[in-house]
């Protein structure tokens, strides 16, 4: 385990050292070194000048976990925001039935309940300098704040009556996202609905930590969280009946809106072929593509230009393999 101040970590950069002490980072060092900025621009602008090649993924290509403490409301929003490296991602739909059974009936009759959704997310949060592990403390200490309710002051002395349960939007891309909105809103307007169970912390030792001068004070240079987050729907789950076909309620759901041709119904799938009885010729070939309407074949509904695929040259092939297997 290792303990850096405010200064000596540049001492560890060779040919950088004038710029750490300066700054006391290895942001303001690299940038003395190389004619740069004097320090690193705060996490509260839009870093338009950066030594971390992972600021270009948080604040351009917006690849971040958000947490929205849904309490504060949208005027004056409790937002975290963690840059997105995430270690693990298990998001499990998990159905419920109730078996009843019944005498003389070898299997039970099955009601169905409810389908959840619960998100198990694992993440790192390393820091680039001392000044970046300040910013990524805060942040935790704020996302442990949002795990507990608002209370409502009583007058006289009397017990505190909660007032706001501490339910939390969550965001990550297109993953983890309302589902009846883009993918580009923000966490407020965008983000999952639910709640968390609770938040394991683990700082990472072997990174050591920023010794704040001799307050004592300790902060982690990079740690992990995990936490497991319960989904509360806002939306239609399902499917709705249409004349005689089948349409979800929300298309959208879970990963953002259909991407390919067959999910949009801009294709159908193709009627089965019917198969006859006989062996498929060259004469039944009837398309560019290789492929029969013909229903008076039994061996396949995809024949070649010299016939049936047994008597292609792949179709040969298998034949000759078959034979050396009966040898």
């Amino acid at each position: 385990m290792a303990f850096f101040d405010d200064f000596n970590i540049g001492d560890t950069v060779g040919g950088i050292v004038s710029g750490a002490r300066t700054g006391g980072t290895i942001g303001a060092g690299l940038a003395a070194a190389f004619g740069g900025e004097s320090s690193p621009p705060s996490e509260l602008t839009a870093k338009d000048v950066s030594f971390d090649p992972t600021d270009t993924l948080y604040f351009r290509k917006q690849q971040k976990l958000s947490f929205f403490y849904v309490a504060s409301g949208t005027s004056d929003s409790l937002v975290v925001d963690f840059k997105a490296f995430l270690t693990a991602f298990d998001d499990q739909y998990t159905s419920k039935w109730t078996p009843n059974s019944v005498y003389g009936r070898m299997d039970p009759i099955a009601t169905f309940e409810n389908t959840t959704r619960r998100l198990n997310v694992s993440f790192g949060v390393p820091s680039y300098d001392n000044i970046e592990a300040k910013i990524n403390f805060d942040k935790l200490t704020r996302l442990i704040t949002m795990l507990y309710p608002v209370y409502q002051e009583q007058s006289g002395g009397s017990a505190s009556q909660i007032v706001g349960a501490p339910l939390l939007r969550m965001k990550f891309g297109n993953l983890i996202m309302k589902a009846n909105l883009a993918s580009s809103s923000d966490v407020v307007t965008g983000g999952l609905l639910g709640y968390l169970d609770g938040i394991n912390f683990t700082p990472n030792f072997e990174a050591g930590f920023h010794d704040k001068g001799a307050s004592g004070t300790l902060i982690p240079m990079e740690f992990s969280l995990n936490c497991s987050f319960n989904v509360l729907h806002e939306h239609g789950l399902g499917f709705k009946l249409s004349g005689r076909s089948l349409d979800k309620r929300e298309r959208n759901f879970p990963y953002g809106p259909p991407r390919s041709r067959l999910e949009r119904g801009d294709i159908t799938r193709p009627p089965d072929l019917a198969t006859g009885t006989k062996e498929c010729e060259a004469a039944d070939y009837v398309t560019g593509l290789g492929l029969t309407t013909d229903a008076t074949c039994q061996n396949s509904a995809v024949v070649t230009p010299e016939g049936s695929f047994r008597d292609s040259e792949v179709g040969q092939m298998f034949g000759v393999a078959k034979a050396f297997q009966t040898l």
